[in-house]
């Protein structure tokens, strides 16, 4: 096991960053610019809201595990800023970044699509020992 890289577990998807399709600029994040829906609310209020905060709820500011593009190394939003205690609830996590990301995208058409993976933060002090075998004399 090589501790000096992050371990990866993928969710599903595939990425694609703003500008692989000829569009310029930065990722857009949920500003609640889309229109209305029913009952006056915004579709952030609707959809965007309750996902971020299951999303908040099952991160932990001791985890060792994080979101992440495969392919770009983006923290995909909005799970930017959070860390998992387990590979598990980070996979949750993911799935739910997933189903975020895809509500917004069909407000905002230019909303990249990620391939996002889980991955462990290496231990620090540790070396890296592909073998696990350990040279202690």
């Amino acid at each position: 096991m090589d501790l000096g890289k992050p371990k990866e577990y993928v969710a599903q998807g595939h990425a694609r960053r703003a500008g692989d399709d000829g569009c310029e600029g930065p990722e857009r994040l949920d500003r609640g610019t889309a229109s209305n829906v029913a009952g006056g609310r915004t579709m952030t209020e609707v959809e965007l809201c309750p996902l971020r905060r299951r999303i908040e709820a099952l991160a932990s500011e001791r985890g060792e595990y994080y979101l992440v593009c495969s392919r770009y190394g983006d923290r995909p939003v909005p799970a930017d800023g959070c860390r998992f205690e387990s590979c598990a609830v980070a996979r949750r996590a993911a799935r739910l970044t997933e189903e975020y990301r895809s509500a917004l995208r069909r407000y905002d058409p230019a909303l990249p699509e990620y391939d996002i993976v889980v991955r462990q933060t290496p231990k620090l002090g540790a070396e890296a020992d592909p073998d696990g075998a350990g040279a202690s004399q």
